[in-house]
């Protein structure tokens, strides 16, 4: 009877140990793949595009890359959309788009250009029926630092940016627009002391005495 009693109790916290696991996993996953920030859809409108993060950057600056994602929020059932996004060319490059194709299953449909420097272009589409309304991944995009010093670029979303809905159509939809910082920002300092004999600024001063205030 004993034993029985000894086996049950180990059961039960085998299986309680794995709860407490899975629910730690719970909480740490969105986390950890960083996907949903999420992004409320604004009033009035189907939908909304974002980055995540919305502000990136490269400490590290020239030839070095990150990845942000790309999302659609949407209130309806959708099957195809479009994304433009504007971005200056000579502070960054993208240089890789790589689609979610669990989702977005068309190859036909998905694809992305730049067909002009500082502007990308992006289509994502499923191959049979729609979406139910939600939050969708449709890419991630590898930005380059392009530039030998520090800059930073918007990332805007532009005219040409839509879903589609089956029923509806094109739908025009609005996308919050990020940054992107290329390098570490620094500031230069040159500083010069006061010299009270001769009423001017100068770059080092040999008659400065212990326990006197100099301005800088």
């Amino acid at each position: 009877m004993k034993e029985k009693m000894d086996e049950r109790r180990k059961v039960i916290g085998i299986a309680m140990a794995a709860m407490i696991v899975a629910s730690i996993l719970a909480v740490i996953a969105p986390q950890a793949f960083g996907y949903f920030r999420p992004v409320p859809i604004p009033p009035g409108e189907e939908a909304i595009y974002y980055l995540s993060p919305r502000d990136s950057s490269v400490p590290e600056g020239y030839c070095n890359s990150t990845e942000v994602e790309l999302h659609v929020n949407s209130s309806l059932s959708l099957c195809f959309g479009k994304v433009s996004i504007l971005y200056d060319h000579l502070c960054v490059n993208i240089t890789r788009v790589t689609f979610n194709t669990t989702v977005w299953d068309d190859p036909i449909g998905t694809g992305y250009s730049i067909p002009y420097p500082g502007k990308l272009v992006i289509t994502y589409s499923k191959l049979t029926g729609e979406y139910p309304p939600g939050d969708y991944p449709i890419c991630n995009i590898t930005i380059h630092c392009n530039s030998t010093e520090c800059c930073k670029t918007d990332l805007n979303f532009v005219p040409e940016t839509y879903i589609t809905n089956m029923t509806l159509g094109d739908l025009d939809v609005p996308g919050e627009n990020g940054t992107f910082t290329c390098g570490k920002p620094s500031i230069m300092v040159n500083k010069k002391v006061y010299d009270p004999a001769t009423g001017t600024w100068v770059d080092s001063l040999d008659t400065a005495e212990k326990g006197k205030e100099y301005m800088f």
